[in-house]
């Protein structure tokens, strides 16, 4: 990850105690995936999509207020600030909440692979038309496939709180 959102989400949480959080926590994640559609030995569809997401919550007066964003700039932090305080100004919930304080240990998570990353349009595009081709081998029954698709998926994940507790990692 980008060591400019580390700092932005040091920031918003260093602003939201200033500002009277009592606690705080933020997710930040990305997703990027492509896929591919084939139909009677042609790629019909190609998708390719990439979105980030930064999430706030934040305890203020006894109450857990949210705000999102997608468009992760150093400007956000008041309109992200304001917009959980007015969602903390509306709430009646009556039980406790807190930012999860984590956990002393967590499990090693390995779930990305470096050529699995690789991965490009023209692989894709071999795997759907090898698929459809596969399957109307099969059995001399099947005369057609509606669609055969192959596609991918990876992002990372990031959470840190005023707890101090941070998780990380990149998916597939």
């Amino acid at each position: 990850m980008d060591n400019k959102i580390r700092e932005l989400i040091d920031e918003l949480l260093d602003q939201a105690t200033k500002e009277g959080f009592e606690e705080a926590e933020v997710n930040y994640s990305t997703d990027s995936s492509m896929a591919v559609s084939a139909r009677e030995g042609k790629i019909i569809q190609f998708e390719s999509c990439d979105s980030t997401a930064l999430i706030f919550r934040g305890l203020y007066n006894g109450q857990m207020g949210y705000a999102d964003t997608e468009d992760i700039q150093p400007d956000m932090i008041p309109f992200l600030l304001n917009q959980a305080k007015d969602n903390c100004s509306v709430l009646e919930v009556k039980e406790k909440i807190t930012v999860f304080e984590g956990e002393k240990e967590y499990p090693d998570y390995d779930g990305f692979s470096e050529d699995i990353a690789k991965v490009d349009y023209d692989t894709l595009a071999e795997a759907a038309l090898a698929l459809e081709k596969e399957l109307l081998a099969y059995d001399p029954r099947i005369e057609a496939v509606d669609d055969s698709y192959a596609s991918y998926s990876s992002g990372e994940f990031y959470m840190k709180n005023t707890t101090d507790r941070f998780i990380e990692y990149l998916f597939q």
